[in-house]
C-alpha cells in the first residue's frame, strides 16, 4: 500500500500527534510575535538620525559567508562608533545593548557594503538600525533591522525590557 492520500495523512498525524504536542508550543505558530510582549504605550520618537556606510567583513561572516547573527551586538558597536556623537555615547561604558529585537529579511553577504540608517531616541537610549544595500532607498531591500535598548539603569524586575512596539518596529 502506498504512503499517500487522506488515510496516510490521518495515520501519520495520529502516530506523531503525542510527540508533536509534547515538543511544540502552539503559541509560536502565531506570526504576530509583538503581541507576546507588553505594550509600552508610546511610540519611538527619534531625536537623532545618521546614515553611515558599513562593510561586512569576514569577522561577521559564518562558514557560508553570510551574516553570523550572534555578532549583531558587535555590528551595532561598529555602527555606533561610525555614527559618532550621541550614538558613540551609547557604547562608551558598555559595548553591548541591554536588549535587541532583530529581523533578517534578506541575506547579508561577506564583502558587501550597506547603508546603515541609524535612528536614536536619546531620552530612552533606544536606537533603530536599518541596513540596506549600498545606494538603495527602497525599504523592501532592507537586509537587517534591529531595535536596540541601551539603558541598563532602568531594568524592570521581571526582566521584560522589550515592548510590543519595539518588536513591531523591526518587522517588515
Amino acid at each position: 500500500r502506498s504512503l499517500e492520500g487522506a488515510q496516510w495523512e490521518e495515520d501519520a498525524s495520529r502516530y506523531w500527534g503525542k510527540v508533536k504536542s509534547d515538543h511544540s508550543f502552539s503559541a509560536l505558530n502565531d506570526m504576530r510575535m509583538h503581541l507576546r510582549y507588553p505594550s509600552e504605550g508610546k511610540p519611538f520618537v527619534p531625536t537623532r538620525f545618521q546614515t553611515v556606510r558599513w562593510l561586512m567583513s569576514a569577522v561577521y561572516a559564518d562558514l557560508w559567508q553570510l551574516l553570523y547573527h550572534p555578532r549583531i551586538p558587535e555590528l551595532l558597536w561598529d555602527l555606533n562608533r561610525l555614527a559618532s556623537g550621541p550614538f558613540a555615547d551609547l557604547v562608551a561604558r558598555e559595548s553591548d545593548p541591554q536588549a535587541i529585537a532583530v529581523e533578517l529579511p534578506a541575506k547579508m553577504r561577506f564583502g558587501e557594503v550597506y547603508d546603515a540608517h541609524c535612528f536614536l531616541d536619546e531620552g530612552a537610549q533606544k536606537a533603530l538600525y536599518l541596513l540596506l544595500p549600498e545606494g538603495s532607498h527602497d525599504i523592501a531591500d532592507c537586509a537587517l533591522a534591529v531595535l536596540a535598548r541601551y539603558d541598563w539603569s532602568a531594568l524592570p524586575q521581571d526582566g521584560r525590557t522589550l515592548s510590543s512596539e519595539d518588536v513591531e518596529m523591526v518587522r517588515k
